[in-house]
């Protein structure tokens, strides 16, 4: 849709019309029309071509099937005989008008829709007729219209002038295309296997308006076989495919081809990799089968997230609430299992809400935002004290965890839910294998399926301590209940404390970040940077990372920092670019969004020559860093 702004203007400049001297305007019509048929040949299936000839005065122009800024589109309404159905225009590439500041794409001089017949049966006689109806403007604007008929006949006149005309129409583009809208911009990325070579200009005219702004124009960057659009933000709402016209002049000669951009957000293969996995998928997931795999890959994810680094101080409180419930009775144990869940499930439902929620509004948020709230963070790390006191004996938490903190009570059941609620806390900064790719689809996803996908995840995550809950069989294996649990819950205090250490080392580097030592292999990541290496042949590989992503760091401890793999990088004069997420940055949120994540970490390795890019495992060893940057 045009902007309300677009529409008063065109109507403003209508109105002025009648404030003009009559020798100011040609003589009504203005534009003048006529509809040509070539049909020598009647039969069954057999297209025939009809088109309509618009014939405009100089500096005058009517519009395309996006106006632009303001204007109307030019129509063509059929009334045919009985046996006969009309296609759709076939629009010939636009061109840009600009008036006062605002952008229109349309015609001027002399302009020829074609439109193509199809007769259902051999018998199809009659005349064809049309009502076309346009807007013409010129420093005023003017609607018209004309209604317009011939025979079915032979026309070889009218054959050259379609065949013309069809030559002017954008042919498909043989390569590839995506988008990417953010709140401040949007990026077109075309690309193709033949080298542009030398281009003298580039434009673009989008189908779907308001996505972009008409104006300015686009910046234009061309490396290699990749052509980059950078345009203004419009106010419309992405969508998942984006079409256009290309207009490119190379040689002296105009060249025009239809390009459908897939949005780079948009997941559609939800098959969780096994091994490194070159580029990104861009179809969309609007379908049933893609939402169940997500929901299935939400629940693995959540699954997997019981055993992530950042997880494993809340184990600490789980496996001894476990340990209680053996001897608990079974309607006790299953309501405190399903009180649990209902913890998880609800403060899953609750981050992703607020998440969704701001996303809405325009902010540039991603999967552990609440982490980059030095608040937050603070309070949690109060929590983890006021918890590793609890394990240590100091004190009970009545109104944390409820009359017997994590015990099993048949009254009491807010210790389970808090409980719950203290894991997804810490959880949610790890994005666990699986978990990745379907919280990434939800980017693209209707509010209600989102929700659904982060309902699962927390079902996922909840469903080990259900199951034992539920299944006596499953609480009989578990230790008996007596004096070790003193000494246990002593022992489980420390991993709550060095998880509190590490909560206010995170505290500090969101208010006071410490620099980190960088050099010609070491970077920290900026998307100009990416582009120049790249554009240079050289190879990259990203490290999105946050300090308080403790999956984040236990892999650069394993797989990225020793010294034998900086050797190793050196060797292969790899740049290692580091995207710190610890406060938010809409570059890298943006950078995480291009491969259909919402969160950190995210490995990507960028081989050499502008090769397409491999996304690594989120769990690394240093074998299988090594294995995808020397396997081709």
């Amino acid at each position: 849709m045009r902007s309300w702004f677009g529409l008063v203007v065109t109507l403003a400049l209508y109105s002025g019309a009648v404030a003009m001297e009559t020798n100011d305007i040609p003589p009504s019509p203005i534009v003048k029309t006529q509809l040509i048929v070539d049909a020598p040949l009647v039969k069954r299936g057999k297209p025939i071509d009809a088109a309509v000839t618009f014939t405009m005065p100089e500096h005058w122009h009517i519009y395309w099937i996006n106006p632009g800024d303001s204007g109307i589109p030019t129509s063509l309404t059929w009334a045919l005989p009985e046996g006969l159905t009309a296609g759709d225009i076939a629009w010939p590439a636009p061109e840009r008008i600009t008036t006062e500041g605002l952008v229109n794409y349309g015609y001027s001089n002399v302009l020829t829709l074609p439109v193509t017949l199809t007769p259902s049966n051999d018998n199809v006689m009659g005349e064809v007729k049309v009502k076309a109806s346009w807007l013409v403007c010129k420093e005023i604007c003017i609607p018209e219209s004309a209604e317009l008929s011939v025979p079915l006949n032979a026309n070889p006149d009218a054959a050259k002038t379609i065949a013309d005309a069809r030559a002017l129409v954008p042919q498909p583009f043989e390569g590839n295309a995506s988008f990417d809208a953010t709140p401040e911009g949007v990026t077109l990325t075309i690309s193709r296997t033949n080298p542009w070579g030398v281009i003298e200009g580039v434009r673009f005219s989008p189908i779907e308006d308001g996505i972009m702004a008409n104006n300015p124009a686009a910046e234009v960057k061309q490396v290699g076989n990749e052509l980059t659009l950078s345009f203004r933000r419009g106010t419309a709402d992405a969508i998942n495919e984006w079409h256009g016209v290309l207009h490119i002049t190379q040689d002296g000669k105009n060249i025009a081809w239809d390009v459908a951009a897939k949005n780079v957000i948009t997941v559609a293969d939800l098959t969780p990799p096994t091994q490194p996995v070159a580029g990104l998928a861009t179809q969309p997931n609007d379908n049933s089968a893609g939402f169940l795999a997500a929901l299935a890959l939400a629940f693995l994810g959540g699954l997997i997230l019981n055993i992530m680094p950042c997880v494993l101080p809340i184990l600490a409180l789980k496996a001894l609430a476990l340990s209680k419930k053996a001897a608990a009775s079974r309607a006790a144990a299953a309501k405190q299992g399903i009180s649990y869940t209902a913890g998880v499930v609800v403060s899953f439902l609750l981050i992703a809400g607020v998440m969704l929620a701001l996303k809405a509004t325009g902010s540039v948020i991603g999967w552990g935002f609440q982490l980059q709230n030095p608040a937050f963070v603070a309070f949690l790390a109060l929590v983890m004290l006021v918890v590793s006191a609890n394990l240590l004996g100091l004190f009970e938490l009545p109104v944390l965890f409820g009359a017997k903190a994590t015990g099993v009570d048949d009254s009491k059941l807010s210790g389970s839910f808090l409980t719950g609620a203290l894991a997804v806390m810490v959880a949610t900064p790890c994005t666990a294998p699986f978990m990745a790719t379907a919280i990434g689809a939800t980017l693209t996803y209707p509010t209600a399926q989102a929700l659904a996908v982060f309902a699962a995840l927390g079902f996922g995550m909840a469903s080990p301590f259900l199951l034992i809950s539920i299944w006596p069989a499953a609480r009989r294996l578990l230790p008996k209940p007596g004096a070790w649990m003193h000494r246990f819950k002593q022992i489980l205090a420390i991993p709550m404390l060095a998880t509190a250490a590490w909560l206010i080392w995170v505290f500090v580097q969101l208010v006071n970040p410490m620099p980190q030592e960088m050099n010609s292999w070491h970077q920290m990541y900026s998307a100009s940077k990416l582009s120049a290496l790249r554009a240079e042949g050289k190879p990259v590989l990203v490290d999105a990372t946050a300090a308080w992503c403790l999956s984040c760091k236990v892999n650069e401890r394993v797989a990225l920092r020793p010294e034998a793999m900086q050797q190793f990088f050196r060797e292969k004069n790899i740049t290692l670019m580091v995207a710190d997420w610890t406060n938010s940055d809409p570059e890298i949120t943006k950078l995480l969004a291009e491969f259909g994540r919402n969160g950190v970490p995210l490995y990507v390795y960028y081989p050499p020559n502008e090769a397409a890019p491999k996304v690594l495992p989120q769990v690394l060893t240093p074998s299988i860093v090594r294995e995808a940057i020397e396997q081709p």
